[in-house]
């Protein structure tokens, strides 16, 4: 589950999950309609009334430093592929309500479940970990604690004004290299040679 769809589907997921999240609100309601309507996948606009009411926003993509250069992975007794691209991907998650006080019910109950079910396993019923065997069988999702000057930078990138919001990063995600398995050119016999040098 780890094709060129992996960015687009982890997205999908943690608007799933968000959604879902608020639909179960203990003793609040939120008056949410569909996934698609009531959270959407680009940079948050301005707060209003009404939908959408949050924004979950893939901002920065960057490989996994301490995966950057993995081994090429055996396929059957002959054959290699390339190693997949390990990523940590950066969310910002903003309430968009006009009332700041149903934006902290918002945000309370995002850090709450994201919380109580940091990993993922499987995307749409499908395990993590289905491919070739160079990927994690989960990724985590955890809260990211950004100083006020880099929270600046990333309001200053979107060219709005700042929203109360919160910082996710997601870990490890690995894209599946499209190159063609190549021929493993193994060590099949070793021979020995012992004499005396002239």
């Amino acid at each position: 589950m780890s094709s060129h769809t992996i960015l687009h589907d982890i997205s999908r997921e943690l608007r799933r999950r968000i959604h879902a999240a608020l639909a179960d609100t203990p003793g609040t309601d939120f008056d949410l309609t569909t996934e698609e309507g009531d959270i959407v996948l680009s940079p948050p606009p301005e707060p209003a009334a009404g939908a959408p009411l949050v924004s979950v926003y893939l901002y920065h993509a960057e490989p996994d430093a301490h995966l950057r250069n993995q081994p090429f992975l055996n396929v059957g007794a002959d054959g290699l592929r390339y190693p997949p691209l390990a990523l940590q991907l950066h969310y910002l998650i903003t309430a968009l309500d006009d009332q700041e006080l149903t934006n902290q019910l918002v945000l309370g109950r995002i850090l709450q479940h994201f919380h109580d079910r940091p990993v993922m396993r499987e995307l749409a019923g499908v395990p993590l970990d289905n491919s070739f065997g160079g990927n994690s069988p989960e990724v985590r999702i955890m809260l990211e604690m950004l100083t006020l000057e880099e929270q600046s930078r990333v309001w200053q990138a979107l060219r709005s004004g700042y929203q109360l919001s919160l910082a996710y990063k997601v870990q490890v995600v690995t894209v599946d290299s499209a190159r063609s398995e190549v021929e493993a050119r193994r060590v099949r016999e070793v021979e020995t040679a012992v004499g005396t040098k002239e």
